[in-house]
């Protein structure tokens, strides 16, 4: 057992020992690490239908080092995980770089930091590695290096994106800054943008960007301290969903039937946004009213019985 765990121990920091070298900006590093490390008629399999063959051994890796180093910058590699049986080691790994293109190349360089994912199998013999199998994510690398544009609406990117479209809407309405609201909602909400009020007691103010302006306006006229917590965000295809709880104070207002209460308070929103084009196009708004009425001091707090 002591043994097996040794030659396990020795696989991985092999395996670790060549990774760390490829993550190097320094070759002649690099080529001292395959030297010592992978046998001299090595194989070699490639899967990932673009990086290039370069033979067997140590020439083979130097080479495919220096093809990756040619067009790519500031290489690291995490390790995600790695699996030891035998005289197999399995790595996964992170590959962070930043493309730069190269002479010769028809891609010019995006400039743009990106990750790809990889998972290789080496097979050792005497303290060497005799055989890799190479899967990496090509179509990763492809987007690294700006040839195919992010997934299109509905992938997890595009989710997220959409989430951060949503919270920064939010997060713009909880300032006190009419200005910094008006540009944020000038930016994000598209101009026929249909607005369903669904609290029976929201003003509402038509379409667009200026149906969310008046909407922001009409809250900052009777409410002060406004401040928004996050409780969930769920986003699937061309939606989010968004639970919120509203944290603000009644001031009044010129004109307002009901007088400051002058308390803190609170009140539960949950919304639904549809987005295109990096843009909410519809919104369906529901807000805690009841809550509301009691922050304003309408309706008095429940008692509970003793």
């Amino acid at each position: 057992m002591f043994c097996n765990q040794l030659v396990t121990n020795h696989a991985n920091y092999q395996r670790a020992d060549l990774l760390n070298g490829f993550s190097s900006q320094t070759v002649s590093d690099f080529d001292q690490v395959a030297g010592e490390i992978i046998a001299e008629d090595a194989v070699i399999h490639l899967f990932d239908s673009f990086t290039p063959e370069f033979g067997t051994g140590p020439q083979a890796l130097k080479g495919i080092f220096n093809w990756y180093h040619t067009i790519l910058d500031d290489i690291s590699i995490t390790f995600d995980d790695m699996i030891t049986e035998g005289d197999k080691v399995t790595a996964r790994i992170t590959f962070d770089a930043t493309y730069v293109g190269g002479e010769g190349l028809p891609i010019p360089a995006a400039g743009i930091p990106g990750q790809m994912k990889s998972t290789q199998v080496y097979r050792l013999a005497e303290g060497k590695i005799v055989e890799i199998w190479h899967y990496a994510d090509a179509l990763g690398l492809m987007k690294l290096i700006g040839v195919i544009p992010e997934q299109a609406q509905g992938e997890p990117d595009t989710l997220t994106k959409n989430k951060g479209v949503v919270r920064g809407l939010l997060n713009g309405f909880s300032s006190q800054t009419v200005s910094d609201f008006d540009q944020v909602a000038g930016e994000i909400i598209a101009e026929n943008a249909v607005v369903h009020l669904l609290d029976s007691f929201t003003p509402e103010f038509g379409t667009g960007p200026q149906a969310l302006k008046g909407i922001f306006n009409w809250y900052h006229t009777i409410l002060d301290d406004i401040s928004i917590t996050f409780d969930d965000m769920i986003a699937e295809g061309d939606k989010v969903t968004a639970r919120i709880t509203f944290d603000a104070t009644y001031v009044g207002g010129e004109g307002l039937p009901i007088p400051a209460a002058g308390i803190p308070g609170q009140m539960k929103s949950t919304q639904v946004y549809r987005l295109a084009s990096g843009k909410i196009v519809e919104i369906w708004h529901y807000a805690d009213a009841l809550g509301l009425m009691k922050l304003i001091g309408v309706v008095p707090e429940m008692t509970t019985a003793e």
